[in-house]
């Protein structure tokens, strides 16, 4: 069974975000070692700007825990189906609005060089399921399962470079009075018809 957890890039996000905490506080202390005055206040502005985000992350995951997403299977042809179990653990009293779980292409082309070089985004949702929410105490879990086909007149996925086709399933858990939180996997779409 093929199974990818979503949790992995939240916690890559809230390691990433430390780092940039980390470099902007190096580039505040040499500028200001160096003498650089203007530099080190707009150093200091950024690293307490980085530092709240940071910060509204962590408290975050202080009431919600990462997202577990297993999809079954991560290679799937044209016209298969794919599983989805999305499980959501709750450490604090937190009231969900909805909980939404949905199948996404994203059509990336790059055209033009040099100046004149333009990059064009398309996403569609494919097919979407929401769940109604509701108020979940400590130790709650949020249980999500759906089932998604790829089209059978769709695309594959294809990576050319400047051109990409990718295809992913995204979770987003909208929480009251607090950020989403949000996970994904990404599919690989084989170029082959199911039977």
């Amino acid at each position: 069974m093929d199974e990818n957890k979503g949790s992995a890039g939240q916690v890559f996000r809230g390691l990433l975000m430390l780092a940039c905490l980390a470099g902007i506080a190096w580039f505040g202390y040499t500028g200001w070692k160096s003498g650089q005055g203007g530099f080190w206040i707009f150093a200091i502005i950024v690293l307490v700007v980085v530092f709240a985000f940071t910060l509204f992350f962590f408290l975050v995951r202080m009431k919600v825990a990462a997202a577990e997403i297993a999809v079954t299977p991560l290679k799937v042809p044209v016209g298969g189906e794919v599983n989805v179990v999305w499980r959501q653990s709750f450490r604090g009293q937190v009231t969900v609005n909805r909980a939404v779980v949905r199948l996404v292409y994203k059509e990336r082309a790059v055209s033009g060089s040099g100046k004149s070089q333009s990059t064009h985004i398309h996403e569609t949702v494919v097919q979407e399921i929401e769940k109604p929410g509701r108020d979940f105490a400590p130790g709650e879990d949020l249980a999500v399962g759906a089932q998604f086909r790829i089209p059978p007149t769709a695309m594959h996925s294809f990576d050319f470079g400047s051109n990409q086709l990718t295809w992913r399933v995204e979770t987003r858990l909208d929480l009251e009075r607090w950020p989403d939180d949000s996970g994904e996997v990404v599919l690989e779409v084989e170029p082959r018809l199911q039977r």
